[in-house]
């Protein structure tokens, strides 16, 4: 991605970087996480467990500092991600941290919403 791009996408408001993380994901077909002996976690201000996601592998290398030194970039098939990775999220009680930056935390957001928004969006293909 060139780094004009890349640095324009990362500087927009969360829920902007959110509506081009449902589109991406849709057009593309896959999510990218943070992946090293496990996925990276994180957590919302009150405690709950959070798996951070991106639309595309760029996004996610840039991330991968801090407490996730040392992780790198994996896909997951958007169809995986539907029919597995959301109803174990749900049952664990997890939420997605989507699309964090250096800077942000990106949107934290529970699994039947952002499984709701990616069917509508897909739907339009």
């Amino acid at each position: 991605m060139h780094n004009k791009k890349l640095k324009n996408i990362l500087s927009f408001p969360a829920a902007k970087r959110y509506s081009y993380f449902i589109g991406k994901v849709c057009d593309f077909e896959e999510i990218w996480g943070l992946h090293a002996d496990g996925w990276a976690m994180a957590s919302s201000d009150s405690g709950e467990k959070a798996i951070p996601f991106w639309p595309e592998k760029d996004f996610a290398e840039v991330c991968a500092n801090g407490s996730w030194r040392g992780y790198s970039p994996k896909v997951i098939k958007l169809e995986d991600f539907a029919n597995k990775w959301i109803p174990g999220m749900a049952k664990d009680g997890c939420i997605l941290a989507i699309f964090p930056t250096p800077e942000d935390k990106g949107i934290l957001i529970n699994p039947d919403k952002v499984l709701k928004d990616l069917e509508e969006e897909c739907s339009q293909y």
